[in-house]
């Protein structure tokens, strides 16, 4: 699994390497306004709305127990090939 920071350098060596491997769909939590940053980013390399789905927090939210941010990568990846979501 990569990693990647979050200044704006770091969101482009993101979105650089999402475009490289061509998803169907990117899911990600609307969590205050930290989704805008990289959605932008995403946007920049060619993504439109088809491919980036913004889904609220608490309609794909985690069982109680102790959370990541990888487990939630993971869940919101398992989210989107399902295609359950409203976005």
């Amino acid at each position: 699994m990569a990693e990647f920071g979050a200044n704006r350098s770091e969101l482009d060596k993101f979105a650089l390497w999402c475009k490289a491997r061509a998803p169907e769909v990117i899911l990600m939590e609307s969590t205050g306004v930290l989704w805008q940053s990289p959605y932008e980013a995403l946007e920049s390399v060619g993504f439109t709305s088809r491919e980036l789905k913004l889904v609220n927090a608490r309609d794909v939210k985690s069982i109680l127990g102790k959370k990541t941010d990888k487990q939630d990568a993971l869940r919101l990846a398992e989210i989107a090939r399902m295609g359950s979501v409203k976005a």
